[in-house]
């Protein structure tokens, strides 16, 4: 594929560019994080903007692997069914504005190789001559394939096994009501992907406003929904990287690497936004408010966690519906309870 693009900012003009495909047997459309991922990482735009970048530049990301823990001919790179192209800015971390406009991606290629074409025309003529044996030879085969038929159908019981206890294994990580990732899921994640941790890495602590009094007033059903409703609207406003976790009840957690403090206050203000613009079930005003923390080093998940749950509920003061930043060496007073 080509990409022509423009870069304007205070940061290096480099991205990276990640493939989501959708893996049969692996990939559920209603969950993000089942769909493979292949990426591409450290790729500088050039002076003319255009940059050509062959498929096989891609590979497999270790965090999907590690998450969906594919058959051998699962974990090979193929995109023959890609659902979503994403464009990551590098930027270096550095606080500013970034703009990346891509004017445009085009995909390269033919249909079928020559030599492909050629070598199936030839294979096709061997066939046909060798047929009339084959058809000879049928008979005196019925044994062999009976046997080739009973060991082909134990194979497809054993992988239908192996799907179904990898199915169970995997929603030991994902909470069943919305489709993200509970405590365990995110234990597992942080344990299996380093670049999670990562510096710099925003944590961003949600809380949905007044949930009680929806299901006070409409019911657990409709709660359910709009619970539902509420993981899907930040999981579609998130990046591929980004971890969605359900952290209890109400709560959730996302968890974003390569992300400062300031990038992670402006990514919960666009999903604070985003949520103003949604239908929500029997009518109902949704709102949420945010806490924001950045990982540093030596720090370990939960003081940035904490910090992003103090935040939270600095916001919850003053009065929901708001996004509340830590950031270390400002104070800022709490703000009377709404």
């Amino acid at each position: 594929m080509t990409i022509d693009g423009h870069y304007s900012g205070t940061g290096n003009p480099g991205f990276s560019l990640a493939l989501a495909q959708v893996e049969e047997g692996l990939t559920r459309l209603d969950q993000w994080e089942t769909f493979k991922v292949h990426q591409v990482d450290k790729l500088d735009l050039p002076a003319d903007g255009k940059l050509r970048i062959p498929l096989k530049w891609f590979a497999v990301a270790p965090w999907w692997k590690d998450m969906a823990k594919p058959s051998m001919e699962h974990a090979a790179v193929n995109v023959d069914n890609v659902a979503r192209v994403e464009l990551l800015i590098r930027g270096d971390g550095k606080d500013g504005k970034h703009v990346f406009t891509l004017r445009r991606l085009q995909l390269h290629g033919k249909v079928i190789a020559l030599n492909t074409l050629l070598m199936g025309l030839v294979s096709a003529w061997v066939l046909c001559a060798v047929g009339w044996l084959v058809a000879v030879t049928l008979s005196l085969r019925t044994e062999l394939k009976d046997r080739e038929a009973a060991i082909a159908l134990l194979k497809e019981v054993n992988k239908a096994l192996e799907l179904e206890a990898r199915d169970l294994a995997g929603q030991a990580h994902i909470d069943p009501l919305t489709g993200a990732l509970n405590r365990q899921g995110l234990r597992a994640a942080l344990m299996s992907t380093s670049s999670l941790l990562a510096d710099p890495m925003a944590v961003i602590f949600i809380d949905i406003d007044h949930f009680k009094s929806i299901n006070d007033t409409h019911g657990h059903d409709v709660g359910d929904d709009v619970l539902r409703k509420f993981a899907n609207v930040i999981a579609s406003g998130i990046r591929s990287s980004d971890r969605l976790v359900r952290w209890g009840g109400e709560e959730f957690l996302i968890v974003c690497p390569v992300t400062n403090v300031h990038q992670g206050r402006t990514l919960a203000e666009n999903l604070r936004r985003t949520l103003h613009q949604q239908a929500w079930p029997v009518g109902l005003r949704v709102t949420a408010s945010f806490g924001v923390a950045q990982h540093h080093e030596r720090d370990a998940i939960g003081v940035v966690i904490k910090h992003a749950d103090e935040e939270l509920y600095r916001a919850k003061r003053s009065g929901r519906d708001r996004v509340c930043a830590y950031t270390p060496g400002e104070t800022t007073a709490p703000a009377e309870a709404a």
